[in-house]
């Protein structure tokens, strides 16, 4: 992926994350937040993590940490480096 396409997807990636944020009833000034309409917790976002786990049927706890290893995977197998994904990925 040339880097003007890479910057194309990552442009569009925001676009999405900021209609959600412009959709969300009620406004708020965070993407992510609880049912009550506040911004999540860091314990919401564990017991989030958690509880999509045990949803998707995972056999082991997951957490959010996880969520970084996994980014560190995907970059692996893309062939780029993992040292500081959020350097060489907008995505991060």
């Amino acid at each position: 992926m040339s880097d003007n396409e890479a910057s194309t997807e990552a442009m569009q990636r925001f676009n999405r994350v900021r209609r959600v944020q412009r959709e969300q009833k009620p406004r708020s000034a965070f993407v992510f937040t609880s049912e009550r309409g506040a911004p999540f917790s860091s314990r919401g976002v564990h017991k989030l993590i958690a509880l999509t786990g045990v949803a998707a049927g995972l056999s082991f706890p997951t957490h959010p940490h996880m969520l970084r290893h996994a980014c560190g995977y995907m970059c692996c197998y893309a062939g780029q480096p993992t040292a500081q994904p959020q350097e060489t990925n907008p995505r991060f």
